[in-house]
C-alpha cells in the first residue's frame, strides 16, 4: 500500500515570484526553489535524507491536517498539537485566544517556535532489532511567530483552513461571527528556516544478517477515510469533496438527496457511446470544482465555484430504429472507468426516479413497505419501526463504501414519495458484469410499471453506459412471483445455486440465477418499452 494523499487545496499553490517583505518578517526571493540551509536546519547525520526544496515542504504541509507546535514559556518547554494551513510562504497556526502560546505571541518580539509535521508511510522490519525503522516524511520549520491582528487577514486564514478540509467547504458553511472571530487566535510563522527529512525504501540489514531465519520487509501504512456519518437531521447532499475520499477513487460515493419530496434537477451529459433513441444514464459528476484563487498574505481567498451535479438520466420511450425484420445492434464500446461502476448516478423515467440512497430515506422506506407481503423472501428481517429501517439503510451504505454494492432509492416520479430501493451488487468492472437486486418495493406500487421502468433504467446504465457484457439476478427458489418478473424482463434462467445463502430465519435457501447478456439487451429493451407504452395507454 502507498500512503493516500488528499486532494490539493488552495494552499498548495505557490505565490507568484516576487521580492517582498511582510509585517511578519517573511522576506526574500519567493521564486527560489530551495530554502537556505542554516545551522538549525543542517542535519548532523544521514544528511542525504534532508531536502530543502520548497515544493517538497509545501506538499507535505498541505497534505497534513495537523502539526506540533513547540515553544518555551516561563523557561519550560511546551509542545501542542494544532491545526495549520499554508498560504504562500507563511504557515498559519490555529488556536484559542486564551492559550499560552497565543498569549505569549502578543509580545512585539513575537514567540520563537519550532513546528513539526510528520507523515508515517510504513514500518520497516529488519532481521536485527537495530535495523527496525520507519518510512516517513517530516517538515521542521523554525522561526518567530506573531499574532494575526487584522480581521480581514484572520478571516482569510480561517477560510483557507476550512477550504483545506474540502475545496468548496467555505461556501458550504456559515462564516464566523464577530464573537467567534474574537475567540479565535491565529499565529503567523514565515517559512524561512525549513527542512524536509524522509526515509523511503526497504530494509537495510547488515549483509551478515541476510541469512537469519526471520521475516524482514516493510508494512506500508496509509490514512483512509471512513464513510461520512451525517449529523442528525442533515438532508443536504454529500459534497463532492467527501465523495472523493472513497477508497475506490473519486466520484464513487452517492449524492444524498435533499429530501425524499424535493427533487432538484441536474444537468446531464449523455454518454458519448449511447446511440440516439437508446437509454442514456447520467455521467458521474466531476470530482473537483475549480480551485479557489490562492490568497496572498493578508488577503481573502476567492471562494470556489460549485460544480453542478449530474442530471437524472431519462430513458427514451422510442427504441433505436431498425430496418424491418432486424434487431437493433447493441452498442460496443470500451467499459466505463472503474469509479463509474460504483457511482449511484441519478436516473429518471415517467413513473420512477432512482436517486442515491441516503439515511434520510429511512422513514419513507419504512412507511412505503409496512405491508407484510413485501418481506417474506427478502434477505433482511421486516423492521419493527423506522429505527430498524435506518439500520437496513446503514448496511446498504456501508456495503457501498466497501465497494460491494451501489444502492438507489426509488421515488414516485410525480410526487417524490419514497416507494422502495434497489441496488447493483457483485460489481466486476474487469469482467464487465453486475447483478441487480436487494430490491423491495411498496405493495401499492406492484404492477404499476414502477419496477419495470426501474429495471429498464438499471439495465440501460449497465449495458449502454458502463459497457457491461452481463447482468445477473438472484432470487429465492420459493419466490415464484420474483422469478416470473425477472423472466418478463427477458433474462434467461441459468442455474439453481443450492444452499447458496442463509435466510433471516437461519434456513438455507436455493437461489435461482438469471442473466442477460449484451447481445440480448436490444430486443429486451424494445419489449420493456412496449410494455410501458401499453401500460400508459391502459391508464388513459
Amino acid at each position: 500500500m502507498v500512503k493516500q494523499t488528499q486532494p490539493q487545496n488552495t494552499q498548495s499553490q505557490n505565490t507568484q515570484p516576487q521580492q517582498q517583505t511582510d509585517r511578519h518578517g517573511g522576506s526574500g526571493d519567493r521564486s527560489g526553489t530551495r530554502y537556505p540551509q542554516t545551522r538549525r536546519t543542517t542535519a548532523s547525520r544521514d544528511r542525504g535524507r534532508t531536502d530543502y526544496r520548497r515544493a517538497a515542504a509545501h506538499d507535505l504541509l498541505d497534505e497534513a491536517y495537523h502539526c506540533h507546535l513547540g515553544f518555551v514559556v516561563d523557561g519550560e518547554p511546551r509542545v501542542l498539537p494544532t491545526l495549520h494551513v499554508r498560504i504562500g510562504d507563511v504557515l498559519y497556526l490555529h488556536g484559542s485566544t486564551g492559550s499560552r502560546p497565543l498569549l505569549a505571541a502578543r509580545r512585539e518580539s513575537g514567540l520563537p517556535v519550532c513546528v513539526a509535521v510528520t507523515a508515517l508511510d510504513g514500518l520497516v522490519y529488519g532481521r536485527s532489532q537495530f535495523h527496525h525503522s520507519a518510512n516517513y516524511r517530516s517538515v521542521v520549520a523554525h522561526g518567530t511567530a506573531h499574532l494575526v491582528e487584522g480581521e480581514a487577514e484572520k478571516r482569510a486564514v480561517l477560510t483557507a483552513l476550512v477550504e483545506k478540509v474540502g475545496r468548496g467547504r467555505a461556501t458550504d458553511s456559515r462564516p464566523p461571527s464577530r464573537r467567534e472571530l474574537a475567540e479565535t487566535a491565529v499565529l503567523a510563522l514565515p517559512l524561512r528556516e525549513v527542512s524536509v527529512r524522509s526515509r523511503t525504501g526497504g530494509v537495510r540489514d547488515e549483509p551478515a544478517d541476510h541469512d537469519l531465519p526471520y521475516w524482514a520487509g516493510v508494512l506500508p501504512l496509509r490514512t483512509v477515510a471512513g464513510r461520512p456519518e451525517p449529523d442528525a437531521g442533515v438532508t443536504a447532499e454529500l459534497p463532492a469533496y467527501l465523495r472523493d475520499r472513497h477508497p475506490s477513487g473519486p466520484a464513487t460515493l452517492p449524492l444524498s438527496p435533499p429530501t425524499p419530496h424535493s427533487h432538484t434537477p441536474h444537468p446531464h451529459t449523455p454518454h458519448p457511446h449511447t446511440p440516439a433513441g437508446r437509454h442514456a444514464s447520467a455521467s458521474p459528476a466531476s470530482p473537483h470544482s475549480p480551485a479557489p484563487t490562492p490568497a496572498r498574505h493578508g488577503q481573502t481567498p476567492t471562494p470556489a465555484r460549485h460544480n453542478t451535479a449530474p442530471t437524472p438520466a431519462r430513458y427514451n420511450p422510442a427504441p433505436t430504429p431498425a430496418r424491418h425484420g432486424q434487431t437493433p445492434t447493441p452498442a460496443r464500446h470500451n467499459p466505463a472507468p472503474t469509479p463509474a461502476w460504483y457511482n449511484a448516478a441519478p436516473m429518471a423515467g415517467d413513473r420512477v426516479r432512482l436517486e442515491p440512497l441516503a439515511e434520510s430515506h429511512a422513514d419513507g422506506l419504512y412507511a412505503a413497505t409496512r405491508d407484510p407481503e413485501v418481506w417474506p423472501h427478502l434477505s433482511a428481517v421486516r423492521p419493527a419501526d423506522p429505527a430498524g429501517m435506518a439500520g437496513i439503510v446503514r448496511v446498504a451504505l456501508d456495503a457501498h463504501w466497501r465497494g460491494e454494492r451501489v444502492p438507489w432509492v426509488q421515488l414516485d416520479a410525480a410526487t417524490g414519495e419514497v416507494v422502495g430501493t434497489t441496488s447493483y451488487y457483485e460489481i466486476n468492472p474487469v469482467h464487465r458484469s453486475v447483478a441487480i437486486g436487494h430490491t423491495f418495493l411498496g405493495r401499492r406500487w406492484w404492477r404499476t410499471g414502477v419496477n419495470t421502468e426501474a429495471k429498464l433504467l438499471l439495465l440501460g446504465r449497465a449495458f449502454d453506459v458502463l459497457g457491461a457484457e452481463r447482468v445477473v439476478w438472484h432470487t429465492d427458489i420459493r419466490n415464484e412471483r420474483s422469478q416470473r418478473a425477472i423472466e418478463r424482463l427477458g433474462a434467461t434462467r441459468e442455474a439453481v445455486l443450492r444452499r447458496h445463502r442463509q435466510r433471516p430465519d437461519g434456513s438455507w435457501r436455493d437461489t435461482v440465477q438469471y442473466a442477460m447478456i449484451a447481445d440480448e439487451w436490444p430486443k429486451a429493451q424494445v419489449r420493456l418499452r412496449e410494455r410501458l407504452r401499453l401500460a400508459v395507454a391502459a391508464e388513459r
